[in-house]
């Protein structure tokens, strides 16, 4: 099974090359992650992590919206923060 922190891992990095763009320079870390783990995972389940929105961004915060779904599955609903 695909776990809660490697799940969070993954939402954490596709977050972090979203915020690149707009924080170019700027070293940010998540501080913040609200998670709902609807499904699970069996090993060999292909994953998709995408970030729909950016809910906030500012020179201090970033705040995204993600989604972790298995083909038309949402497995996962959250948000992230990151500074």
């Amino acid at each position: 099974m695909l776990s809660t922190p490697k799940m969070i891992d993954f939402m954490e990095g596709v977050c972090k090359t979203c915020a690149e763009p707009a924080a170019s320079g700027i070293h940010h870390v998540g501080y913040e992650v609200h998670v709902k783990h609807k499904a699970a995972a069996p090993i060999g389940t292909q994953i998709k992590v995408m970030v729909p929105k950016c809910l906030k961004l500012t020179a201090a915060n970033l705040l995204f919206e993600f989604r972790v779904t298995a083909g038309d599955k949402v497995m996962v609903k959250g948000n992230t923060a990151e500074r």
